[in-house]
Formats: C-alpha cells, structure tokens, sequence
C-alpha cells in the first residue's frame, strides 16, 4: 500500500467539526477534478482469425484518470496542495501520446508514477500510451530507457489482463451453476469459445457446454506481468526496434498475411513472414495474450498456469517461463534470457502490481 502521509492540517489544532468541514471540502474539490474519470475505456472485443486476432475496441471516454494518483496524493501531503492537484490528475488523462522520451519522462514525473512506489505496493495508473517515443534508443542511461519502458508497458498489460479477468470471472461463476445457463448466457459462452477456438471436436453440430467450459477455463486467463515485460523487452530491445517504432510491436509476432507487418531486414530469400504491425501499444498487448491463450504451440504454458491455480499457487513469471522453450528458435536458451531479464530488473515484484479502479475499489 502508499506510504502513510501526514495531513496537511496536523499542524492546526482544530475542533471536530472545522475538521469535518475542512476535510469535506477537500474531499468535493477533489471529486470536482475525479468525477470526469468514471467512465473508463470499454472492453475490446477480439475475434479469432486463424492464429491471429483483431479487436474491435469500443470508443474511449476521454475523461480523467482519477485512478492515477495514489489515495494520500489525491488528499493532500506535506508537498502539494489542491491547486496544484488539477494539473497532476490531468498529467496522464486518457489515452495519451508523447513528442519523446523525454516528454514521456515529464509526464510520468507530473503524476508521481515512478517505479519505486509500484515495487512498494503503490497503485498503478491507467496510463494508455499509443505508441513509444521513437528517441528511446537516443537515451545515454540504460536505467532511465529501462524505466520508460516498464512504465508505458505495465499499465497497459493490467488492462489487458484486467479484460481477460472480467471474462473468466463470469465463466467461473457459469461453470458453478446447476442447471441450464439460459438462452443469454449461453449465447455469450459460445461467442467466448470461439474467440478462443474452444470448441473442439464436434459430433451433428452437438456441443458439449461442459467440455468446453473445462477447455476455456485453461484459455482465457492472465498473463502474469513479469513474464509479459521481460519478453517484450527482449523482443523490441526494451523498445527501440524498428518494429516496436514503427509498427508498435513489441513481442515479434509473425503474419503470413502480405501488407500486415514490417518486412524484417535480411529476410531469407522464399520466406514470406512479416513481423505483425498493430495501430497502437494495446493492441500488441492484446494480441500477445491470445498468442498464448490459444496457439497450440504454447499448450504446456497453459496446462501449468492451470495447475498453479487448482493448488492456489501464485501464477508467476518465473513459474510459468519454463514453458515457453517453443516461443523461439534458441529454445532453452531463450527461457535463460528471459529469466535474467526478470531477476536482473526485478519484475517479478510486478505480478503483484494492481490498478486503482472506480471508487477506489481493486483489481
């Protein structure tokens, strides 16, 4: 959780009822500033295309991020007052785009989102970056370059995570129920298996609701952050690719479809791939969960993250990258890199990390 703050009123003596006065005030002017950012981005939608995924995104409300600050910063400390609460709130409203990395650090800095206060349990601000700086790679400091990319990549995979979450949140709830579904849920338990080609074999167009519940059980589940913030480092060169630039891809993901990617220099003569480009961050993000949520190549990462939670054990980065030798070429190797990625930059501390949602409620 936050440090613990001193009040800017401790100073004061003060009756009880100048401090409910004094304190309610604070509270509505800071509800004045909060109350734009109730209506948070709507949930995507994807739809399976062979081993590929597209989303259809509903529009985004461009309001505050309330979420975005830590509860003592929103209510005052030694160092701010509420004038100056405005600018921090609005420091990271909506979805944002940045001139370069240095107009991203700016940004971070006004809203106090820096990693010293995530690794300590601080609440992760919805930050909806569109794309990376294309000056990353300019930057003299391995640690600032680093520290930009953790922060632009984690809030955005707790929201996919957190999209996915609502999703098997209701499959539990149906897969408890005795009885028939209903005609409404029923529909969407179908529409979700397909989403993740769920539906396995079937006989007379017979479907087997309980297989296929077991089956999404497996499949529609999260992406621990460790794991998916040393990969993309890995990938995109903790963003300064030229894939990761220009077409926000930042796990390397091929497409045999022409026109849909970047061509990778020093393509092997007859080799077709291209290296999938995305319109922003998200959907990179959003496209890599489905990867390992649906490929059959990554079947042994599923069947261990569902072993970890039927004996309620911690889904973790280093638990679940002993699967994922086929995600490249170098094999083990690359389960070895990964791994000090992780340990090295201390991501595993991230799969704790949680976003700040309405009301001050948790994910």
């Amino acid at each position: 959780m936050p440090h613990n703050k001193k009040s800017v009123y401790a100073a004061f003596h003060l009756s009880g009822l100048n401090k409910f006065i004094i304190s309610f005030i604070s509270l509505s002017v800071a509800g004045l500033y909060l109350a734009a950012g109730l209506d948070l981005a709507k949930e995507g939608s994807h739809l399976n295309e062979g081993n590929e995924q597209t989303a259809a995104k509903a529009p985004l409300k461009h309001g505050l991020i309330y979420a975005s600050l830590p509860r003592y910063k929103l209510f005052g400390d030694d160092s701010s007052d509420l004038a100056g609460l405005a600018e921090r709130a609005k420091a990271l409203s909506g979805p944002i785009k940045v001139a370069s990395a240095a107009d991203l650090h700016d940004k971070f800095s006004a809203a106090g989102f820096t990693l010293s206060d995530i690794r300590d349990g601080g609440d992760v601000p919805r930050v909806l970056l569109v794309q990376l700086p294309g000056d990353l790679s300019s930057l003299q400091s391995v640690k600032t370059k680093k520290s930009l990319f953790i922060r632009s990549m984690l809030p955005l995979v707790l929201q996919a995570n957190e999209r996915v979450r609502k999703d098997r949140l209701r499959l539990l709830k149906l897969m408890v129920r005795s009885g028939q579904l209903g005609e409404a849920n029923r529909i969407w338990l179908l529409g979700l298996a397909d989403r993740y080609d769920a539906m396995g074999p079937r006989k007379e167009n017979v479907v087997d609701l309980k297989k296929v519940m077991a089956e999404l059980k497996t499949r529609v589940d999260i992406v621990p952050p460790s794991l998916a913030l040393a990969q993309g480092a890995e990938e995109s060169g903790w963003g300064t690719s030229r894939f990761a630039i220009k077409g926000n891809a930042v796990f390397g993901q091929w497409t045999y479809k022409k026109g849909k990617g970047i061509v990778p220099e020093g393509r092997n003569e007859g080799a077709t791939h291209e290296v999938r480009a995305f319109g922003e961050l998200r959907d990179s993000i959003d496209a890599y969960l489905f990867n390992l949520n649906t490929h059959r190549a990554y079947k042994k990462f599923r069947s261990r993250r569902a072993q970890l939670r039927h004996g309620g054990d911690d889904v973790t980065g280093v638990e679940l990258i002993k699967t994922l030798d086929r995600y490249s070429q170098r094999g083990t190797a690359y389960i070895g890199t990964i791994r000090t990625i992780m340990r090295v930059n201390g991501m595993a501390a991230f799969d704790r990390s949680r976003l700040r949602v309405a009301r001050g409620e948790e994910t």
